[in-house]
């Protein structure tokens, strides 16, 4: 996905749909080129001049989001019950110019992941002060060929570290303000703070991520912050050597990829969470998998109804509207597809889509 696409609103923030209209071109000529990154998708336009709808093509290989050594976080509560200690705003590096060693992380070449880069960071006493001078690094702007997940102007307002190793750091608005949007902009964002602590200072436990001095649900309507992040879940998405392409219309396909990997992410507390690309036959293959709570056997018939949540879904996360998996299942039929899930509780879910191949 491009770093300044800007994303569908997630199924929490929809309304109700209504399918569009087909639209094809007046004029006759082909459609404008259109690249951009779906979940790992490349979108590329269709021969056909028809304006709503794309050849989706799947890169090969098989991708990390981050890597193994860099992988987000899963989000827990953690009290700060212990004695918090604070670090002020900025201040002036020490006049000896002392430095350290620290990995730093950027997005990485294909947008999808976090790589780190070892450079100089400012020389701070102590774990606190340290912290500090390590997220300055991190926030601080970057030249090519570095590309930043942090959003331009963002800064550290300051960091809290308890004695059990819970880290605060509070960043700017702008990190909300001028934040481009989409679920793997958001993951990358708010991983590359967590990362950048928890890969240089073992003391860190766990990263919470403050807005302006308060607790926020979310940056970009995708990731929730209303709880520490550490380290025990992987993102992975892997891809046929030969592409598989389908005719789509690429924001609602977004929609569909937002949907279900944000669900992966919120019910899974540790493991992986796996987007898997297939052929199969005539048809083009897609499993979102997780090893999160799982779903009752009672409840996989409804999953897909308008504003059904399990019991085991609302102890999981008190929030949501219900609309998610409908509003997946509306579009995937909308494109001539089939959608259905399998899980165990305890265990995980599979979603597998279909949808018709295009020679």
């Amino acid at each position: 996905m491009p770093r300044n696409a800007t994303c569908s609103p997630s199924a929490d923030q929809a309304g109700e749909l209504h399918e569009p209209a087909s639209r094809a071109s007046s004029s006759g000529s082909p459609p404008l080129a259109v690249t951009a990154y779906t979940a790992g998708a490349r979108l590329t336009s269709a021969s056909a001049p028809v304006s709503a709808q794309y050849a989706i093509r799947f890169p090969s290989g098989d991708h990390a989001m981050p890597s193994t050594d860099q992988s987000p976080r899963v989000m827990r509560r953690a009290r700060p019950t212990s004695t918090v200690v604070a670090a002020p705003a900025p201040a002036p590096v020490a006049a000896s110019g002392k430095k350290i060693k620290a990995h730093l992380f950027y997005v990485a070449d294909d947008g999808l992941r976090l790589t780190s880069v070892e450079r100089d960071v400012a020389y701070g006493e102590g774990t606190l002060e340290q912290a500090r001078e390590i997220v300055n690094a991190q926030v601080a702007p970057v030249g090519e060929p570095l590309v930043s997940a942090i959003p331009k102007g963002t800064t550290l307002r300051a960091l809290f570290l308890t004695e059990n190793g819970q880290a605060f750091v509070d960043l700017s608005r702008e990190v909300v303000s001028a934040h481009p949007g989409g679920t793997v902009s958001e993951l990358l964002t708010v991983y590359t703070i967590v990362n950048v602590l928890a890969a240089n200072l073992p003391a860190v436990t766990t990263v919470q991520v403050l807005v302006d001095g308060k607790e926020v649900d979310t940056l970009a309507g995708h990731v929730d912050l209303r709880r520490p992040l550490e380290k025990n879940l992987e993102l992975v998405f892997e891809a046929p050597a030969r592409p598989v392409e389908i005719l789509a219309d690429r924001n609602r396909l977004k929609e569909v990829f937002q949907n279900l990997i944000e669900n992966a992410i919120r019910y899974t507390e540790k493991g992986r969470v796996r987007l898997r690309v297939f052929a199969e036959g005539n048809e083009a293959m897609v499993a979102v998998e997780d090893t999160g709570v799982g779903i009752e056997a009672a409840d996989v018939p409804y999953v897909f109804d308008r504003f059904f949540r399990s019991d085991r879904a609302r102890r999981a996360y008190r929030g949501g509207s219900g609309l998610g998996l409908s509003i997946v299942r509306w579009i995937v039929e909308a494109h001539k597809g089939k959608v259905r899930v399998e899980s165990r509780v305890g265990e995980g879910s599979v979603f597998f889509l279909s949808f018709p191949r295009i020679d």
